[in-house]
């Protein structure tokens, strides 16, 4: 549609509401009180028009539509692989659009309606609005710079880590506040340095200064096992689940990513919480 036939079109609708929308005597033109409730509840009656399509989809058994996936960076590289190829082919009718972004970006484009879902390190209770469903829980694994003196045992000892550079992501990454919980939990006083950036500049940091950091089990998958090493008598993991909001219209297509990943997870990575496992919840501030 063109500007003039828009400009016309939005006239002719404020002289049926009585109401003007905009303000012109502004600049730039802004929305009016009267002209953002209108909006809203026209956003309302096009996702109420959504979801007689999915209903209609659920009785003639098709699984169809946009899936808006959001994932935090420490899980995105692991998990995306787990799901994409296998659901791509099962559900060809589904388009799948993937964010990834910190824990609050990701929180706000849910409360948004922007993502339909996010998968990250979720808290012990989600925020009143979201709904979660646990999908597994995470152990972490020692990376060190290839000199470090870590990478001479088969295993590392929390006490090894003494006087040791831990490299840490910046505080928008809730594994930061994990790792750190870790330490203190155990009493670990070793020099920390941050790092501003995604996970790959971290491990770059480690790999310069010859420090060295905690990575999750599933992105260890992926990274140079000699310079991987596991930790003696940790069951340290942090919990992944999915976030959606409630009464969602996508929740058939939820569900069903959410059993495209369980399906596609390593045998050894638990998805039942068990005595064992310490749970290290993220920041509780970010929720």
């Amino acid at each position: 549609m063109s500007q003039p036939a828009l400009s016309e079109a939005i006239q002719k609708f404020e002289s049926e509401m009585g109401a003007k929308l905009f303000d012109r005597s502004k600049t730039p033109i802004q929305i009016t009180e009267v002209g953002e409730a209108l909006l809203n509840q026209a956003q309302n009656i096009l996702t109420e028009c959504e979801r007689l399509v999915e209903i209609a989809d659920t009785w003639n058994d098709q699984v169809r539509g946009t899936l808006k996936i959001g994932l935090i960076p420490t899980l995105a590289p692991s998990v995306i692989p787990l799901f994409l190829k296998s659901f791509r082919k099962k559900y060809p009718l589904v388009k799948i659009e993937i964010t990834e972004s910190g824990t609050e970006q990701l929180l706000k484009q849910l409360e948004a309606g922007d993502l339909d879902c996010a998968i990250l390190s979720t808290p012990p209770s989600a925020p009143g609005y979201l709904i979660e469903k646990p999908l597994f829980y995470e152990g972490f694994l020692i990376y060190a710079g290839k000199g470090n003196d870590l990478l001479n045992a088969e295993v590392v000892s929390f006490p090894d880590l003494q006087d040791q550079n831990l490299i840490l992501m910046d505080d928008s990454h809730c594994i930061r506040d994990q790792i750190l919980t870790i330490c203190e939990r155990q009493k670990d006083k070793s020099k920390k340095t941050t790092v501003q950036g995604g996970i790959q500049t971290l491990l770059t940091v480690v790999d310069e200064e010859n420090g060295f950091t905690l990575v999750p089990e599933l992105l260890a998958m992926n990274i140079k096992k000699n310079q991987l090493r596991p930790i003696r008598a940790s069951n340290y993991r942090r919990k992944i689940g999915i976030l959606f909001r409630k009464s969602h219209l996508k929740e058939r297509l939820i569900s069903i990513l959410s059993s495209e990943i369980l399906e596609n997870l390593p045998e050894n990575i638990p998805t039942k919480l068990n005595q064992r496992i310490q749970v290290v919840d993220p920041d509780k501030h970010r929720f």
